[in-house]
């Protein structure tokens, strides 16, 4: 935050001469409670420019992560700028069931960054997505914009934030087969015969807007938690190239998280929670971290998960990561438990997330000149 004569008076209070031989003050800054209602105009004028960008129909295939905590935008809009810095970058990757056959793809990469107006925080950010299933010859491109504004009530951090954005899907029929080109007679799919499909398409485009509210709280120097909830697809947009699609039911998310950190260890015990119509996927586990250096931020973790539908267990997830300085790089494996782990001696995904923050610009404290007599 840039800081100047005009406005040096919002920032700090007036205090009376500093007597010769004594230091001056440090005097704080008013902290971010102390909020203008001016301010709110601003957090709406953002948040009304993405619902207008997404008011339009849209569809996707959803994507999930192990390392779910790994990329702020992609969990939940409110997490935008959610993190100590004055910018991230991110970068995901996922390599999904090679073993059955031709593997799912998932590169995911966002960028994040905090504005300040006095006191006042509004975050922006961009999501960017490619999925891959080359056994149906399947693409999806998402373009996101993620904007969340948050505010201080007492010790509680409320945020807000919406995510709106451009899907691209495109596929190609020409390697794909359909129910009446199956012959009987000879037992197998035969593509000279017209799959009779007059209404599909190859590409579709369309917007999709996603909304997320979230809480945190410090307890204590060494404990803090932070709970959210989103809500995907709030414009029921159709997935698919008919014609015909339905829309697409909205996809709940809710996640919770606690940081505990005692010296050397760290502590993160976190849980996601997702479901759309009746599909569930719930993730379960924890991180554990050793600090080597304060000085560097250097911090070894290891962590486990369990990734269940409660009626079916589907994998736990093994990670490794290692953080220094600004930079965090995370490594995951699954080690699937479901039904297809006899066909893919327990194999399922490999994943990597790496992360880059920028130090944090903003001072906590100022030491102002005063004067002597």
């Amino acid at each position: 935050m840039k800081i100047t004569i005009e406005n040096m008076k919002m920032l700090v209070p007036t205090h009376p001469p500093t007597p010769k031989g004594e230091s001056c003050p440090r005097i704080p800054l008013i902290p971010r409670k102390e909020i203008r209602p001016q301010a709110f105009a601003y957090a709406l004028c953002l948040i009304g420019l993405f619902f207008i960008v997404g008011t339009t129909e849209i569809t996707a295939q959803d994507v999930h992560l192990s390392q779910f905590f790994h990329n702020n935008l992609n969990l939940n809009p409110a997490n935008t700028g959610d993190f100590d810095g004055d910018f991230r970058l991110t970068g995901n990757y996922r390599n999904q069931w090679r073993e059955i056959s031709v593997p799912y793809v998932t590169t995911m990469g966002s960028f994040e960054k905090k504005f300040f107006y006095f006191t006042h925080e509004i975050d922006a950010g961009i999501l960017l997505i490619n999925d891959q299933f080359s056994g149906f010859n399947l693409s999806t491109n998402k373009i996101l914009l993620s904007g969340a504004y948050s505010r201080l009530f007492g010790s509680n951090l409320l945020r807000i934030g919406v995510q709106s954005g451009i899907v691209y899907k495109r596929t190609d029929f020409n390697n794909q087969t359909f129910p009446n080109q199956w012959l009987y007679e000879q037992g197998e799919f035969v593509q000279a015969i017209s799959n009779m499909e007059d209404n599909l398409g190859t590409n579709a485009l369309y917007p999709d807007v996603n909304l997320g509210l979230s809480w945190g709280r410090q307890f204590s120097p060494a404990l803090t938690t932070k709970i959210g909830f989103a809500i995907n697809h709030l414009n029921k947009p159709k997935d698919g190239f008919h014609e015909n699609e339905e829309r697409l039911p909205w996809r709940y998310v809710a996640h919770a998280g606690l940081n505990w950190s005692s010296g050397k260890i760290h502590l993160e015990p976190k849980i996601l929670y997702m479901t759309t119509t009746k599909t569930t996927d719930f993730i379960a586990g924890s991180k554990v971290g050793f600090n080597f250096s304060k000085k560097h931020k250097t911090q070894l973790y290891a962590g486990a998960f369990l990734r269940t539908a409660f009626t079916n267990h589907d994998a736990i997830i093994g990670l490794l990561g290692m953080q220094y300085n600004q930079f965090n790089v995370g490594l995951s494996y699954d080690y699937n438990i479901s039904g297809l782990s006899d066909n893919t001696s327990n194999k399922s995904s490999f994943e990597i997330a790496v992360i880059y923050t920028g130090e944090n610009s903003v001072p906590e404290k100022l030491s102002i000149p005063c004067e002597r007599y």
